[in-house]
């Protein structure tokens, strides 16, 4: 898919400079994911373009005069210093018109040039905004669309969110010592999250830090209470977690980082299906930020991959508790017979997905169904094989009115 003109074409014509990053005030434009997941979905140039114009009314026409413009755009800091906005949630055209100059003069519009220039310093702080920044990184480097992963630079940026950034001198935020060699087991980990205290404690605090909501202005529903309030808990989760056996630090080896983001999106998987509360649309973006950032990470030096990595570690543990540490109970036999998956399984599936004469899903059912089946592919005799198609199906018996479209029904 990489090489597919026709998709890149495409592209060239969704850019946020094109349509705006946001619509509707405060939701993120994933229109370009969508289009990515349903190309490589469907292999078809004549599907992705009717999918396209289906889909054309989830997103705002860009230009600097609008009203939208004018509300995404507040900057109330008015500095020439471009770092001042890391993390602000403010001026989001500012830092990309500035990422897009580094990416033109600086790296000479070299992608990876540009990815290892000027990801290190805000690597490790994905979470906000549900890892979308991450997720709109990952689907430009898969296809090859340089604007798509300036643009997910950029997200990542005015979003940043690592842990202690209330005190970024704190040295805990950089140390990479400890992580790597926990011994406490993924189900022990969540038993702590699943603390019924703890868990009301977070709900409380996203519900009374008005402040905060209304510094960040339209992002305070991503502005989740874990990372402001509880650092120390989770990075001693984070660092105190169990990887598997092969991941061994000491190696400095590139390749782990990437088996590693295979398994935490195993295990994100895993969790997405098996939780009690099914579906759970942010359990669903740790699946789909998994896989970007498995495209990420492992282009980066490896301190900074490994940073990254924790990062994403300890996202995927606070998306867990934010969204109400739900218990894991389901299985995948519960959305389908439980049967040995085949290739049969998924062909009937993506036949249906595709079929934009009959239906046309909301943009995230393609991104989840082309990240599980994508890693299906990978070992199809994983043990989390069932976990992939399971998640995939029952998927598309959902809708997210909230996120944007709903499934359109064409006839």
């Amino acid at each position: 898919m990489k090489s597919a003109k026709w998709l890149l074409e495409i592209l060239e014509q969704e850019t946020f400079l094109k349509y705006h990053a946001y619509y509707k005030g405060v939701r993120h434009n994933h229109k370009a994911q969508g289009i990515i997941a349903f190309a490589r979905l469907s292999n078809s140039k004549e599907l992705t373009e009717k999918y396209v114009k289906v889909v054309q009314s989830s997103v705002e026409v860009y230009n600097e005069n609008d009203p939208l413009t004018e509300q995404v755009e507040i900057d109330h800091l008015q500095s020439d210093n471009i770092e001042d906005y890391r993390g602000k949630n403010q001026g989001y055209y500012k830092l990309l018109s500035h990422y897009m100059n580094l990416h033109q003069n600086k790296y000479n519009g070299n992608i990876m040039d540009t990815i290892k220039g000027t990801c290190p310093p805000i690597v490790d702080g994905p979470l906000y905004s549900a890892f979308h920044g991450f997720i709109q990184m990952g689907y430009g480097l898969a296809v090859g669309s340089d604007q798509a992963v300036v643009e997910g630079i950029t997200i990542i940026d005015q979003q940043y969110s690592p842990l202690y950034g209330n005190d970024m001198n704190n040295p805990k935020r950089l140390d990479l010592s400890q992580f790597g060699y926990g011994k406490t087991s993924l189900e022990d980990t969540l038993k702590v999250l699943q603390d019924e205290k703890l868990v009301q404690q977070v709900q409380e605090e996203n519900k009374k830090d008005r402040d905060f909501r209304k510094e960040t202005h339209m992002f305070g529903i991503y502005g989740w209470a874990s990372p402001r309030y509880h650092s120390d808990l989770m990075m001693d989760l984070t660092n105190n977690l169990q990887l598997p056996e092969w991941f061994r630090p000491a190696d400095r080896d590139i390749s782990q980082i990437g088996r590693c983001m295979d398994w935490l999106m195993d295990i994100a998987t895993k969790t997405y299906v098996e939780a009690n509360r099914t579906n759970d649309f942010f359990l669903l973006h740790g699946v789909t930020s998994t896989w970007s950032a498995r495209q990420v990470l492992p282009l980066l030096n490896f301190d900074d991959a490994l940073l990254g990595l924790r990062g994403m570690v300890s996202g995927i543990l606070m998306t867990y508790l934010e969204q109400g540490a739900p218990l894991l109970g389901k299985k995948p036999s519960d959305f389908y017979d439980g049967s040995d998956v085949t290739q049969d399984h998924w062909d009937a599936l993506l036949k249906d997905v595709t079929n934009v004469e009959h239906v046309v899903y909301e943009q995230h059912v393609y991104k989840l169904v082309q990240c599980l089946y994508e890693r299906w592919q990978e070992n199809p005799s994983s043990e989390f094989s069932k976990h992939q198609y399971a998640g995939a199906l029952h998927i598309t018996k959902q809708s997210y009115f909230q996120a944007g479209l709903s499934n359109i029904h064409v006839n």
